[in-house]
């Protein structure tokens, strides 16, 4: 059995895989390094030399690094696809202390990104790669251009009170899911390799005062760029809200240089106005694409979000399990602005930002770049319907989307309008799961199943599952103002007035009103697990079947494209990186083990195909993964 599972696996790699050009492999020490982002973009003169030390710097893009040498490296996971990318593989008997930037790849120009960012709608200023570090950019055999990156590699001007350092568990978390999105068909970062070593930092994982002592690693990220909104956002004003400017505020030469860098040299010279409408596209795109999965990436602020329309900086995400519209992956959202249904929204949100950022250099194009973004919600929606209803098995994609190495469409083509009865069938698949608390991806793939209805039902949560999950989200949506004190406000009727404004800015406002939203949601959580309790799993049971018969019903009288069940299951994966899954392996990792972490590399490569001798690990959501809280 374990021989033909080899075989099939094997065939099918080469299906997935025999399209593409491999670029040849050469010797670590013979890459062929151009770092023309280094050439053309400001880099912050040393004065002095080199120097970590934390500062502002203003007139840059990029300041130069040297990187903190590990002890005793040894790599514990790879992808030879993604190293491919670069043309190399893990065979190089220095492979760990080149990529881990213990050793310095001959070529290479250890640096960090100067970069600017809202946080959870507030404007942070300078922020800037802490972890990250640039070591150049490779042409391979294919005369491909990639961004080569590794994170972890110790203290830069950009880390702040940190130490530059990254754990294993986080590495590890980062290193699998970049490779599980592209396999998914998601565009994204790529990762090489992880790499562990005997160094170890004090961390306090639970923010209760209880640090410990973990080991470090690095990982190796690789892009055609890692410029992001935030990179944008350096010459940005003063807040008045948060009372901080970008390093580079009054001074736009090097927005300018930045602009001309982007244009030239990823967007084939387009006008600033063509060059935000693919952005704004190609944002749409990734967003749909993230919630057809059930992704959520946790920490959408602009300085998390790629120009090159790629899902970038894997922090606390999560892929969701038993559906939750508002579902909250990051622990320390604790007022849900980054739930699932947020995500296109805060999209939306950042692509104003980077907008007003352009303006700085085209104060004559407001109306052009607000039209731009304004058009997110209508391609959007296109792009979403589209993707669910192929999941559905009701629409049948206009020509096969060939994409290229971080999973982007060679072409972005919005596609039509579907029909009013398709977007109902997916609503109402949506709010049915909802109503049942059915889990994301063994929903979807229910319906090609023998009998669909018992799969369906088979796939949703027990009250007692549904109690757990409230409390898990409760415990993370948590008040800054006394209830009885934000009722007496929220009573107020110009408090009333200021708050239904939509364009309004003033932060007491905006504090106001997000505690009242978070508020209502605790009042909804409260109500669910009141009803849950007076709920057997008999009775749930038979709410959910009664449910999801009235949904087949209406889905059955739909006409499905030619070889529906076979085309739902190339979209709809069997096998995601769940919270627990992760958890497990993490565990298992810091203890010396591998096993798992190796199993589960080679399992993210066919996501949509049953493998019975690996998924027997991974069959069941245990009851204790609804206490997982990832920050």
């Amino acid at each position: 059995l374990q021989f033909l599972y080899f075989i099939a696996s094997s065939t099918r790699q080469i299906k997935m895989t025999g399209s593409r050009a491999r670029a040849a492999l050469q010797c670590l020490e013979q890459l062929h390094f151009d770092n023309r982002t280094l050439r053309l973009l400001p880099v912050e003169e040393p004065n002095g030399g080199i120097k970590p030390d934390q500062r502002s710097v203003p007139g840059a893009c990029f300041s130069l690094v040297d990187i903190s040498p590990l002890k005793n490296t040894h790599t514990v996971g790879v992808s030879l696809s993604a190293l491919n990318l670069l043309g190399i593989d893990d065979s190089h008997k220095d492979f760990a202390e080149y990529l881990s930037g213990s050793k310095i790849i001959p070529g290479s120009q250890p640096a960090a990104h100067c970069y600017c960012g809202h946080q959870f709608g507030n404007f942070a200023g300078q922020l800037g790669d802490g972890a990250t570090m640039y070591l150049g950019e490779i042409i391979n055999s294919l005369s491909q251009r990639w961004e080569l990156q590794i994170k972890g590699g110790g203290k830069t001007p950009y880390s702040r009170t940190a130490d530059g350092r990254k754990v294993l568990r986080s590495s590890l978390r980062e290193f699998l899911c970049s490779e599980a999105m592209f396999y998914l068909g998601v565009p994204t970062t790529r990762s090489g390799s992880l790499i562990t070593s005997e160094d170890t930092v004090i961390r306090d994982i639970k923010y209760d005062g209880n640090a410990e002592h973990e080991p470090c690693a690095v990982i190796t990220r690789i892009a055609p760029t890692f410029i992001r909104f935030g990179s944008f956002q350096i010459s940005d004003p003063k807040s008045e809200s948060t009372d901080r400017a970008g390093p580079s505020a009054g001074d736009t030469k090097p927005l300018s240089s930045l602009l001309d860098f982007v244009t030239e040299s990823f967007f084939d010279k387009k006008s600033p106005t063509d060059l935000l409408t693919h952005v704004v596209t190609s944002t749409a795109y990734l967003v749909a694409k993230w919630q057809s999965i059930g992704w959520c990436h946790g920490v959408l602020n602009t300085d998390n979000m790629s120009i090159a329309g790629l899902t970038i900086d894997y922090g606390p995400y999560g892929f969701m399990g038993y559906f939750d519209k508002q579902y909250i992956c990051n622990g320390s959202d604790q007022g849900g602005r980054y739930d699932y249904e947020s995500q296109p929204v805060r999209c939306k949100w950042n692509l104003r930002q980077f907008a007003n950022s352009l303006l700085l250099l085209h104060p004559g194009l407001s109306s052009e770049f607000a039209a731009c973004v304004d058009k997110f919600d209508s391609v959007y929606e296109r792009f979403y319907y589209d993707m669910m209803g192929q999941k559905l098995g009701l629409v049948d994609a206009s020509s096969p989307c060939e994409t290229d190495d971080v999973g982007r469409p060679l072409s972005y083509v919005v596609p039509a309008e579907v029909s009013n009865d398709v977007k109902k069938l997916v609503d109402s698949f949506i709010q049915t799961m909802d109503a049942t608390r059915c889990d994301f991806t063994d929903g979807f793939r229910a319906l090609t199943s023998l009998v669909p209805l018992d799969a369906l039902v088979e796939a949703c949560a027990t009250p007692e599952t549904c109690i757990s999950l409230c409390k898990a989200k409760g415990g993370i949506l948590r008040l800054a103002i006394d209830p009885g004190q934000l009722r007496h406000l929220c009573m107020l009727p110009q408090i009333q007035l200021a708050i239904d404004d939509e364009n309004t800015t003033d932060p007491s406002i905006l504090m106001i009103r997000s505690e009242r939203d978070k508020f209502l949601k605790l009042s909804d959580l409260a109500d669910e697990v009141e009803k849950m309790k007076e709920m057997t799993a008999e009775t749930k049971r038979d709410r959910d079947r009664n449910l999801w018969q009235e949904w087949l019903t209406k889905y059955s009288a739909h006409e499905k494209v030619v070889d529906s069940d076979k085309k739902m299951n190339s979209l709809n994966p069997v096998f995601i990186l769940r919270q627990w899954i992760l958890q497990k392996l993490i565990e298992d990792s810091e203890r010396g083990d591998y096993a798992s972490l190796h199993r589960v590399i080679e399992r993210i490569k066919t996501p949509f195909t049953h493998q019975p001798l690996v998924d027997k690990h991974y069959s069941k959501e245990p009851e204790w993964s609804a206490n997982i809280c990832v920050t």
